[in-house]
């Protein structure tokens, strides 16, 4: 974790003209760097999937869900091959955590430990998204600030959120009411999102 703060850290840092150079509009897998900056999203961020290749594509049929699937743009600095190093070795480390989380849901759930893992087994759908929040730019007699990331619900089966030191997240509870997720140091915030709920029923 403290390996890839700093790396996208140092990737964030860099020239506008080396992060434009993986801009994710030239990935057909929406893969690589953007730039959100509207009234819902104030950030830079770099979306990286499980690095595969074309061999891996041969028996994929053509349902529009699989473009997903496909080749990560790498950062094009000097450095890069460490910061591509670090990611999958991320990547690794949170593939194992997220089939342990998920074959323990699934036994609380009482279904077979392997009833989620089972169908991770071919082709994993990781997605790391860094992400860093730019500067406020409103007027002092403004006093709603920006926001980094409009409330939302995650798509996934489950997300594991890293913070930094500044913090700002905030999750709903059950009543309606926001709160103040504080970082915590050596923590990981596990996020349940959509397709755990279609799967559960609500649950």
């Amino acid at each position: 974790i403290d390996a890839v703060m700093h790396q996208t850290a140092k990737f964030f840092a860099s020239s506008q003209s080396d992060k434009e150079a993986i801009s994710i509009k030239n990935s057909p897998h929406f893969r690589g760097y953007g730039m959100l900056k509207n009234y819902r999203d104030w950030r830079e961020q770099i979306h990286i999937g499980v690095e595969s290749s074309q061999s891996d594509l041969k028996d994929i049929k053509d349902s529009p869900y699989w473009q997903l699937w496909g080749k990560n743009q790498w950062p094009v600095s000097a450095d890069a091959t460490e910061f591509k190093s670090c990611v999958l070795a991320y990547f690794e480390a949170v593939d194992s955590l997220a089939r342990s989380l998920l074959t323990l849901l699934a036994q609380a759930l009482d279904k077979p430990g392997d009833y989620f893992t089972e169908r991770m087994k071919d082709r994993p759908y990781l997605l790391m998204k860094a992400m860093s929040y730019l500067p406020q730019e409103r007027a002092i007699s403004d006093y709603s600030p920006q926001m980094g990331v409009t409330a939302h619900c995650d798509w996934s089966w489950l997300t594991f959120l890293i913070q930094d030191d500044v913090g700002g997240l905030e999750a709903q509870d059950i009543q309606g009411s926001w709160r103040k997720v504080n970082p915590l140091k050596n923590s990981i915030v596990v996020n349940t999102g959509e397709l755990l709920e279609i799967e559960t029923g609500g649950y």
